[in-house]
């Protein structure tokens, strides 16, 4: 029986990034969400109204707030276990969940590795299916969901970093959460 990825599979390379970098390009993809989106909404509104009640309903409701902001958190973590179990067929008690202190997020993964082009769309689905939300903002005028989506987009950001540097990489080869670093091993 396999008991860890380095003693079952063959090690080919480490596709990794910095803390520094992942925030900054993190910090930088929720800024031009927030402000794309913010356009859109003055170009359907004709007004930044939507902006200040925005702020004013984060700021005067922020319980709700961060509810919502953790919820969509942990909605994409259960979408990734699901996946895993739909794409990979990796049993849930094959499957790792925690909370990292680098990257101050939950996360789900498997025990062991899965192909890249499953991998990728365990990292797309769920920031997808989350962010979605932000159509809220402009059908039903709940102006807070844009904030709300560009925090989702923020911790999204990691996600997309590593989806975006396994683009090169034959859809076929296996990968695994990197154990210390931020990005992933390959084998």
């Amino acid at each position: 029986m396999k008991t860890s990825t380095s003693e079952a599979y063959t090690f080919k390379k480490e596709v990794v990034f910095s803390f520094y970098k992942g925030m900054l390009i993190s910090l930088l993809l929720a800024l031009i969400w927030l402000l794309v989106h913010s356009a859109i909404l003055y170009f359907y509104q004709k007004n930044f109204s939507f902006f200040i009640q925005a702020i004013k309903q984060s700021i005067f409701n922020p319980i709700f707030f961060i509810l919502v902001i953790f919820a969509g958190i942990i909605v994409q973590e259960i979408i990734k276990a699901l996946l895993l179990y739909a794409m990979a067929g990796v049993k849930f008690n094959r499957m790792k969940a925690g909370f990292s202190l680098t990257t101050f997020m939950p996360y789900v993964e498997s025990n062991y590795p899965v192909t890249i082009l499953t991998y990728r769309l365990l990292l797309f689905v769920p920031c997808l299916a989350t962010i979605q939300l932000v159509w809220l903002s402009y059908i039903a005028n709940l102006h807070e969901w844009l904030f709300i989506t560009t925090v989702w987009i923020f911790f999204c950001s990691f996600d997309i970093i590593t989806l975006v540097k396994l683009k090169n990489y034959n859809k076929n080869m296996l990968v695994a959460t990197h154990p210390d670093r931020l990005g992933v091993l390959l084998y």
